[in-house]
């Protein structure tokens, strides 16, 4: 006989789910206004944005993290780093929060 046991995910991996919706979710808007997206992969330090996002008539950097705990300081020093070189930053961890970043700023 077999036995089939399941297992409750761990909040971690339920988070990293979530968050992989969040960020499919952004870039199916950001195509659907005919924009592009760049999935980054870092070479040197942790904490930097993760996702670039080009628009017609501005850009941004996008960090997809949980906010629950509020944001790393490590997150929070790199975020500091490009909106110091003049590039905004917007920190995303739910579809609210990717209609928010997409908002045309007046």
């Amino acid at each position: 006989m077999t036995r089939y046991c399941h297992f409750q995910q761990s909040d971690r991996v339920q988070i990293a789910h979530k968050l992989r919706d969040v960020e499919d979710y952004l870039f199916q808007r950001v195509a659907e206004l005919g924009g592009e997206t760049c999935r980054l992969r870092w070479v040197v330090d942790d904490g930097w944005p993760d996702v670039m996002v080009l628009l017609p008539g501005r850009a941004f950097m996008a960090i997809i993290q949980s906010t629950a705990h509020g944001l790393p300081a490590y997150r929070r020093m790199a975020a500091e780093r490009f909106l110091d070189a003049g590039v905004h930053v917007e920190v995303i961890d739910s579809r609210a929060a990717v209609d928010a970043a997409l908002r045309v700023k007046q």
